[in-house]
């Protein structure tokens, strides 16, 4: 099985690389605020740790098994919305302590979308609330979207290259008296709980 990747498919698992590496690591930091809830600082890093760890060998165990298995889809999937619930969590606990300045010209930017939609503005609240479900979901939800799309870029290589033969009269005779080889075939997907 002699996969060939062309330059823009390895620069596109090192994009993909990159996004993981930041996206995780900042993940892994909101959810240390977000574990923190339940348990002291120590145990709430070790928690973080554990689901990015989780999150990284089930990514790993998708790019590299030749089965799927619905489990380690189900198992990324709790992994990113517990991902998804510590960036909302820790989104919205930032704007509340530390953002409120800054955070006044996206607020203006909401309220003007809410009072076309309600006639009514939106208040502080629902507008932090609004922001950090906004920012805190996308970046996971988009970091699991770019795992599909990396699947799909390693594993629906062709395992050959196709190959132009001349036409000669020997050729033409040789195919043939030879008999008809099975060419490669896709196989459909099974998923193997």
């Amino acid at each position: 099985m002699n996969k060939k990747y062309t330059a823009w498919d390895i620069t596109k698992i090192l994009i993909f690389a990159a996004l993981y590496l930041i996206v995780g690591t900042v993940s892994m930091c909101h959810a240390v605020d977000f574990m923190c809830l339940t348990s002291v600082f120590w145990q709430g890093v070790l928690l973080a740790v554990a689901f990015e760890l989780t999150q990284a060998y089930t990514l790993f165990h998708i790019l590299t098994s030749v089965k799927n298995t619905v489990r380690a889809y189900i198992l990324m999937t709790l992994a990113t919305l517990v991902q998804m619930m510590g960036n909302v969590f820790a989104c919205y606990k930032f704007m509340k302590t530390d953002a409120d300045s800054s955070l006044q010209y996206f607020k203006e930017i909401v309220q003007f979308f809410a009072e076309m939609v309600n006639d009514e503005p939106m208040d502080d609240r629902t507008c932090y609330i609004t922001v950090a479900m906004i920012i805190g979901i996308l970046v996971p939800a988009f970091a699991l979207f770019l795992t599909d799309m990396a699947v799909d870029t390693i594993k629906n290589k062709d395992d050959f290259e196709p190959v132009v033969e001349e036409s000669t009269p020997e050729a033409e005779t040789a195919k043939v008296e030879q008999p008809v080889q099975q060419t490669k075939t896709e196989k459909p997907t099974r998923f193997i709980l």
